[in-house]
Formats: C-alpha cells, sequence, structure tokens
C-alpha cells in the first residue's frame, strides 16, 4: 500500500473525527509517495528489446562483410557497456528503467556471443547444450544486480532449456502430448516454489514475478491438458477449484496478481465446460447465442466479484 491508495481513507478518518490532521500526516509519511511505475519499466523494456533487435537487423544485412574479430569486439563492447550502464545507473539512484534495461541486454547480449562463436567455430551440438550454456552465463547476474528484466530473462531461458530438452529426446520420447504437459506443470510448481528463496534477500517483486509465472504455467499446462485426456471434467473441476483457493490465498496475503489469476482461469474453465458439454445439444445458431451470453455474464459477474475483493485488499 500507498499513500496513493491509504490517502482517501485516512481523509475520511480525518472528517470522522477519528484522528487528528496532525495523525493523519505522521500515518501517510510512513508510506512511500506511490507505487513504482511498472508502466514505464515495462514500455522501457519493450523499447530495449526493438532497439535490440534493430542493431541485430542492421548487422545481419551486412555480416558477412563484416570480419569475425571486429563481430566479437563489437558483441562484447555491447556487453561490457550494457554492465557499465546498469552498475552506474543503479549506483546514482537513477530511475530504474535506465538499469533494468542495461540489464537487459546484458542477459541477451551473452546468448548472441555464444551463437557466434559456435558460428565463426563450426561448433556442432543440440540446442540444449548452446541453451544451458546461456543460462549458466547468465545465471548470477539476477542475484546481484537484483534485477527483475534478469530474472524475468532467466525465467525464459529456463522455459526454452525445458523445450530444447523435450526437443532433444532428453525427457523421453518426442512429441508425446502427456509428457509435455506434465514437464510445464512440474517446472511451473517447482518455478513457484523456488521463487520464494528471493524473500531470503529481501526482494518481494522478483518473488512475485516468478510466482506468478509458475502459478500461471501450472494452470495453463493443466488446462490444456484436460482437451486431451479422458477424465477432463474431473482434471478441469480440480482446476477450477484450485483457482478458488488462489483467489482466497491472494486475498487473505494482498496478492492482486493470484487473485486476477485465479478469476481468469474460472472464467476459462466455466465457459469451457459449458461448450463442451452443451456444444453438441444445440444448433449452431443457439451456440453461438448461448455462448455469447455465457461469456458476457461470465465476465461481467466475475468481474464485479474481482473488483470488490481487490477493494477489500486495498
Amino acid at each position: 500500500m500507498n499513500q496513493k491508495t491509504l490517502k482517501p481513507h485516512v481523509e475520511q478518518w480525518t472528517r470522522d473525527g477519528i484522528i487528528q490532521p496532525s495523525q493523519a500526516e505522521a500515518i501517510l509519511s510512513l508510506y512511500p509517495g506511490a507505487g513504482r511505475n511498472y508502466w514505464m519499466i515495462a514500455f522501457a523494456v519493450i523499447g530495449t528489446f526493438l532497439i535490440l533487435g534493430g542493431i541485430i537487423l542492421i548487422i545481419s544485412s551486412n555480416w558477412r562483410d563484416i570480419p569475425n574479430l571486429v563481430k566479437l569486439a563489437g558483441l562484447m563492447a555491447f556487453l561490457t557497456a550494457s554492465m557499465i550502464t546498469g552498475a552506474e545507473s543503479q549506483r546514482k539512484g537513477m530511475p530504474r528503467a535506465w538499469w533494468e534495461c542495461a540489464y537487459l541486454g546484458a542477459s541477451v547480449f551473452p546468448l548472441l556471443g555464444l551463437m557466434l562463436i559456435s558460428q565463426i567455430f563450426h561448433v556442432q551440438g543440440k540446442a540444449t547444450g548452446l541453451v544451458l550454456a546461456w543460462f549458466l552465463a547468465t545465471a548470477a547476474l539476477p542475484v546481484l544486480t537484483r534485477s527483475v528484466s534478469a530474472w524475468v530473462v532467466q525465467i525464459l531461458a529456463l522455459m526454452s532449456l525445458l523445450i530444447c530438452g523435450i526437443e532433444d529426446g532428453y525427457l523421453g520420447p518426442r512429441y508425446h502430448f502427456d509428457q509435455w504437459c506434465l514437464a510445464w506443470i512440474g517446472f511451473g510448481g517447482l518455478l513457484a516454489l523456488a521463487s520464494n528463496l528471493w524473500l531470503l534477500a529481501g526482494e518481494k517483486i522478483q518473488r512475485d514475478v516468478g510466482e506468478f509465472w509458475g502459478i500461471l504455467t501450472v494452470f495453463i499446462a493443466a488446462y490444456v491438458w484436460g482437451f486431451e485426456v479422458k477424465p477432463w471434467f474431473g482434471l478441469w473441476s480440480l482446476i477450477f477449484f484450485a483457482a478458488l483457493g488462489l483467489i482466497y490465498r491472494g486475498y487473505l496475503r494482498s496478492k492482486e496478481h493470484q487473485v486476477n489469476t485465479g478469476f481468469v482461469m474460472v472464467a476459462l474453465v466455466t465457459l469451457s465446460v459449458f461448450f463442451r458439454l452443451v456444444g453438441t445439444m444445440f444448433h449452431t445458431g443457439l451456440i453461438f447465442i448461448a455462448g455469447g451470453g455465457m461469456i458476457i455474464l461470465t465476465v461481467w459477474g466475475l468481474n464485479r466479484l474481482r473488483r470488490q475483493v481487490l477493494a477489500k485488499i486495498d
């Protein structure tokens, strides 16, 4: 909670005579003036991705004409510049978006370097080895810098490692749907649990990001699995009640992302069960009418309930 959300309540308490104006000022002074500007950080990260993409496109168009030594030197220069920019902007207390973008580049450039080295020296191997080397090369960066963007890149590296591991046959037969879904469920669960280790370093944002990503992965993998398994109704019912449990947990612990994720999954499962059970019973036109009405009512009702829950959290 910050001053923006607390101030209306404090002003109301003052008008009701519960507290004095001096007490209101003292209460507000205990809370930050505003939360972090996550939209600013998000757009800055998107801009960084666009810049990186532009650099890659410009270089790729002249790739054959650039000597190998210049390629390596340029990549090392970009990596060094990213690290120095991130460290200096963080040390000087500059806006978080600056050093988050810098550390984002520092997390991505090692992958480009490994790809460049394998191309120059004609190194042959499976994609799993490349992604594993990338993950190990940047594993310490989120811990040392406390960067959320570097942590997100680490999560993406882990997800890429899982995909490559399955594709290369390290986790059993390829293209086995049940195997894919179970692997992703296990990955999401482990990620959500392991993210709590960030609390040991006092980093709540990183914990919330990893926990959210892990929980969302578990729900999506289990939901998709329901389209193939025979006891689909039982699986989707389990997801439904797990989502309700997540909403309740998010309410008790004031975690808006868990409340939002829970409501999204409740709506998704409700609509999916409706279409799967009722879809074969109606004429095509009636299916569209009933489905459209069901979607409107479900989204309206759940969104209203979600706002009430979030209002109580604030």
